[in-house]
């Protein structure tokens, strides 16, 4: 009899720790995985911005230099070189280029089956486009092959420009050269004939997926971008979900992906690599997608949990990502909740494993001890008997306290190394987190600094100028912005080279930073030799002369420059000072940036190496934008 209360205790003991085991262990792999899966959509986030940052600095300075005449039709093997030197200089960017209203095209480009090379493609309106193989120049070296059928006004690319008035990413699309299909931003330009355009740049899309196949998921792991009606774009299987038709021959016409496509019309190539993974049963796969891509909006941007799925459930985080232009994707991270729960399942059979054996040998020791056991449980019975008629015993039998005391730190010891195991997989996961968040700092500080000078870059300037903007709108305070740019640094460069070109901006930038004293005052490179000062709370006044005494800094340094009449490198600046008004219709700080950008040209035309100002009066009286002249 002394063995089945015994039996029974064990039993409850075992299931009940099992039970509570296996559910802590189960909410902390789910923990663990939904913030190892938000690591990685944040690494997937910071290249994304470092991609896409590509093709905006690179479109900006292609459209300025069309705009300005330095590039354009009229010199068209300067045009060629200029456009095939910006792709080599860009391995991320797949296609560069410049259309007309008038049907003139060039394109820099990088051929499918050889990305290290670059090609320059041509049309003249006439509905035939060629290809030329280059030279390391960037000159045309043959000819390569001609295909009919193109139209550059009836590209997606050039579309979208002439619907906005910025820059504007387009939705993915087929190229004509086929083999891939290219995400990118075009901008209309209008060149110094007055002729209208547009200039286009591409980054691939195999070139996102290809950086997603290289991150480290998990057993079953998949990361992904799509859009927001749930079409994927991009997938850790490493190649391009959407594939366009393929092109047959050299007479074949334009073949366009429909970016309106319903993803149920692409299911066998466009969703398949991916939604498989998302969700074990076949026809769940789309509808995986069209869950995650739901509860994005229903969460307002992001979604972190599980998505049941016919046998098992997938660990998922999902976030909105969106930029400048019209661009808004959702990157997700999806981990089968098996990837980490075989592990600790393996651990848990091997505790109770462990437990089961030290309860069979205690359960044969009492059985071997039976017979010594019973004669003092019997006399602890007689003495309880005792106890009960008031007679109290001088003698209590100890020894089988001794045998359960024995058998509870057996417990305690299998306790203790399941605790272990958990402690060791909490340390892995810590150690793993905190790896990913060392990565995601370093990508996001290097992704708001300028590489050469240390200082901000156009992309840190671009959010300090909008937050402060509406800060000093709500105070009614002034908001001042100083654009400094380095007189005729073209020669400098021709005289000394670039990497003498790079050593002056350095030691121009340090000496602008010095000007930066306040906690508040931003300095940032944003162009080739262009810097800006954002300055709050400061007047015009004030702002003017913090600039002269930069001014008076960079000629003190007695950088030598031959090229410019006054024997060293000087800076012109341009000065204005606004206290934003949120109830004017189109107040917005562009207001800022054209009225600082006038007062600059108009140093550089009066002469240059001086400040020259521009009240907010004043913007309001003068046209948008000043004749401009080389640096």
């Amino acid at each position: 009899m002394i063995l089945l209360p015994f039996a029974a205790v064990v039993t409850a003991i075992l299931t009940i720790h099992t039970f509570w085991g296996q559910q802590t262990l189960h909410r902390l792999a789910d923990a663990s995985a939904l913030e190892v899966n938000q690591q990685v959509a944040a690494r997937v986030e910071a290249r994304l911005d470092a991609l896409f940052d590509a093709p905006g600095q690179l479109l900006d300075a292609t459209a300025g230099a069309v705009e300005l005449g330095l590039v354009g039709f009229d010199d068209r093997a300067r045009l060629e070189r200029s456009l095939v030197n910006e792709v080599r200089a860009h391995p991320w960017v797949t296609n560069l280029a410049l259309g007309l209203d008038d049907g003139r095209y060039a394109c820099a480009y990088r051929p499918w089956d050889d990305v290290t090379q670059v090609m320059i493609s041509v049309a003249d309106g006439g509905g035939i486009i060629s290809s030329y193989n280059v030279d390391p120049d960037g000159t045309r070296a043959g000819l390569h092959s001609a295909r009919e059928g193109f139209e550059v006004t009836a590209r997606p690319w050039y579309a979208a420009a002439m619907d906005r008035s910025g820059p504007a990413w387009y939705e993915p699309y087929g190229l004509f050269s086929g083999g891939g299909v290219a995400l990118g931003m075009s901008r209309a330009v209008r060149t110094p004939d007055g002729s209208r355009g547009v200039v286009a740049v591409d980054i691939a899309l195999d070139e996102i997926s290809a950086f997603l196949a290289s991150l480290a998921l998990a057993d079953g792991g998949v990361a992904f971008v799509m859009t927001p009606d749930g079409r994927m774009i991009a997938d850790s299987s490493g190649r391009t979900p959407i594939e366009p038709p393929g092109l047959a021959g050299a007479e074949a016409q334009e073949v366009e992906v429909d970016a309106r496509q319903p993803p149920t019309e692409l299911e066998s190539t466009a969703t398949g690599p991916v939604t498989s993974r998302l969700v074990p049963a076949s026809r769940s796969r789309l509808e995986a997608v069209r869950r995650i891509e739901g509860t994005v909006r229903e969460a307002g941007g992001a979604f972190r949990g599980a998505i049941d799925g016919a046998a098992d459930a997938d660990i998922v985080h999902a976030g909105r990502y969106a930029r400048d232009g019209g661009l808004e994707l959702i990157i997700g991270v999806s981990v089968p909740r098996s990837s980490y729960g075989n592990a600790l399942a393996t651990e848990i059979r091997r505790g109770l494993f462990i437990a089961i054996v030290v309860g069979l040998v205690g359960l044969a020791l009492l059985a071997v001890l039976a017979r010594a056991i019973t004669r003092p449980v019997r006399e602890l019975t007689e003495a309880i008997s005792d106890t009960g008629a008031d007679r109290f015993p001088n003698y209590v039998p100890d020894s089988s306290i001794r045998e359960i005391d024995t058998l509870a730190r057996s417990f305690s010891t299998m306790s203790n190394r399941l605790g272990a195991v958990m402690a060791t997989l909490e340390q892995r996961v810590a150690e793993r987190t905190g790896a990913l968040e060392a990565a995601n700092r370093q990508l996001q500080q290097q992704s708001r600094t300028d590489e050469l000078t240390g200082l901000a870059n156009r992309r840190r300037f671009a959010r300090e100028l909008a937050r402060e903007w509406q800060r000093a709108s709500r105070r009614g305070h002034p908001l001042s912005l100083v654009m400094c740019d380095i007189d005729w640094f073209k020669a400098f460069n021709d005289d000394y080279g670039h990497p003498a070109g790079d050593r002056a901006l350095v030691d121009v930038g340090t000496a602008l930073k010095g000007r930066a004293r306040r906690s508040g005052d931003l300095i940032a490179r944003i162009g080739g030799e262009e810097f800006v000062f954002l300055l709050p709370d400061v007047d015009l006044e004030a702002a003017q002369a913090l600039s002269e005494r930069a001014r008076q800094d960079i000629e003190t340094l007695g950088i030598e420059h031959p090229g410019s009449p006054f024997g060293h490198v000087t800076v012109s600046f341009g000065v204005t000072s606004i206290v934003p008004d949120a109830t004017q219709p189109g107040s917005d700080s562009t207001q800022l940036i054209a009225a600082a950008d006038r007062a600059l040209y108009r140093a550089k035309r009066l002469g240059r190496n001086r400040v020259e100002t521009e009240s907010e009066s004043e913007s309001g009286s003068r046209p948008e934008q000043e004749p401009t002249e080389p640096a």
